[in-house]
Parts: structure tokens; C-alpha cells; sequence
């Protein structure tokens, strides 16, 4: 019994440190730097870029570029609830780097074919949120970290555990012919 309380207890205990580490980048911030991409996005005249020679390509990644602005926006504010999700994590790192690469093409097409002052703002709200990127891919390097490490405390614990219960000798039940 003794054996089974210092169990229980190592793993409450475990659960208590995780909850008071909380340093997560702010993806909401990060989201908010990249949605003001969106009043320029809407600028965008990729129908014609294609009347002017343009590949037909653009008129697909500009559509693209506007469901991927929205769903790195709510993936980010699930983030930001969830901070120790490394899924979540990853899901809005991904997403950004997706929006990131589909407004560098609609870049080149808004400086070949539109207009070079709205490709230079583009450009450098993305480039501006480089220092927020790095911080959230550091971040989520750390959490895997931990997780891990997390990980390798539980399983330990767990088999330190199971180690002890088994020395435990079990109470033998009396056949109920013995007790007549």
C-alpha cells in the first residue's frame, strides 16, 4: 500500500510542474502581423495578371492565400488557449510557413504585373514577422523538448511503479469450502 501512495504521489507531482510552465510565443500577435496582409491581398488583381501574360496559377494561389490567412488565424487562436499543444503548435508554424511561401509568388506576380508598392508592403509585413517565426519554432523546439522529457519522467515512474506493486505479496483468498 505504501508502494502504491508513493506512486500516486510522484505522478501528482509530475502534473504540478507541467502547470506552472507557461512561456508560449503569443500567436495571436503573430496572426494579427500576418492578417494585415489581408486589405492587400484584396488589392490583388490576379484575373488581370492573367490577361496581361500571367500564369493561371496566380488566380488559384491568391484564392488559396485568403483560406490559408483564415485558418492560420483560427489555428493560432487555438494555439494561444492551448499553449502546451504541440500539435496546435505545429499546426499554426506550418500554416504560417504556408501563407509565407504563397504570398512570396503573389509577390513576384503583384511586381511583375501590378503594382510595385503593394508587393513592397506585402513584402515587408513577411519579412517583418521573421523575429515572431523564430520565436515560435524555437518554441515549439523547446515544448518537444519537454514533452519528451515529460515523457521519459512518466515511463520511468511508471515502471519504477510496476517494480514495486509486484513485490508486493497478494492476500491469498480462502477457498469457500475452507471457511464451512
Amino acid at each position: 500500500m505504501k508502494a502504491l501512495l508513493l506512486c500516486a504521489f510522484s505522478l501528482s507531482l509530475f502534473g504540478q510542474t507541467e502547470a506552472a510552465w507557461d512561456d508560449s510565443p503569443r500567436a495571436a500577435d503573430l496572426a494579427a502581423r500576418v492578417s494585415s496582409l489581408k486589405p492587400l491581398l484584396n488589392q490583388l488583381l490576379p484575373e488581370d495578371w492573367v490577361a496581361q501574360g500571367g500564369s493561371v496559377t496566380y488566380v488559384q494561389q491568391w484564392q488559396v492565400a485568403q483560406d490559408e490567412l483564415a485558418a492560420l488565424t483560427s489555428s493560432a487562436a487555438a494555439f494561444d488557449k492551448q499553449p502546451k499543444k504541440l500539435t496546435l503548435a505545429l499546426d499554426t508554424y506550418f500554416r504560417l510557413q504556408s501563407v509565407e511561401w504563397r504570398f512570396e509568388s503573389l509577390i513576384d506576380g503583384a511586381r511583375r504585373y501590378q503594382n510595385q508598392a503593394i508587393a513592397d508592403q506585402m513584402a515587408t509585413i513577411l519579412r517583418g514577422n521573421s523575429p515572431n517565426r523564430d520565436a515560435l519554432r524555437a518554441y515549439i523546439t523547446d515544448l518537444a523538448a519537454r514533452k519528451e522529457q515529460e515523457f521519459t519522467i512518466v515511463n520511468s515512474d511508471a515502471q519504477r511503479c510496476r517494480a514495486e506493486l509486484s513485490q508486493i505479496p497478494t492476500v491469498t483468498r480462502r477457498s469457500a469450502s475452507s471457511k464451512k
